[in-house]
């Protein structure tokens, strides 16, 4: 899964490519959580158009619970906008309600724009 990260002056935006799975997924992940912007971003918008995430089980999803628990502690104001292809959309949003809803604001979007626009009032919405 080759992918890119591009920090943003309010958040932060991945754009992933490709078969998508698990341990790149943790690994994209980390990349980002463990640098020292993290914990002041109040977004991260997760590109997925180009990409084919049907290996990201909700096995794998219950597995980063832990690593979602901290990031949630060290960045509470994140929100997450998934832009994700419409046969991906349901089963990620159940497998998020079920494991994350609670720890973070999320939502999935099938077009850039509108993920541009939901970040974009969150960030005006926090007065910055």
């Amino acid at each position: 899964m080759p992918f890119t990260h591009t920090w943003e002056e309010r958040g932060f935006v991945r754009r992933l490519y490709g078969v998508v799975t698990p341990e790149e997924m943790l690994q994209a992940f980390s990349a980002m959580a463990t640098d020292a912007r993290f914990e002041n971003i109040l977004y991260i918008i997760n590109d997925a158009r180009d990409a084919d995430l049907s290996r990201l089980s909700e096995d794998y999803m219950k597995s980063f619970q832990s690593d979602q628990e901290v990031a949630s502690l060290v960045n509470p104001r994140r929100i997450i906008a998934n832009v994700i292809p419409a046969q991906d959309s349901g089963r990620l949003q159940r497998i998020h309600d079920e494991n994350f809803g609670r720890m973070v604001k999320m939502k999935i979007f099938s077009s850039l724009e509108d993920a541009r626009a939901w970040v974009d009032e969150w960030v005006r919405l926090q007065g910055r």
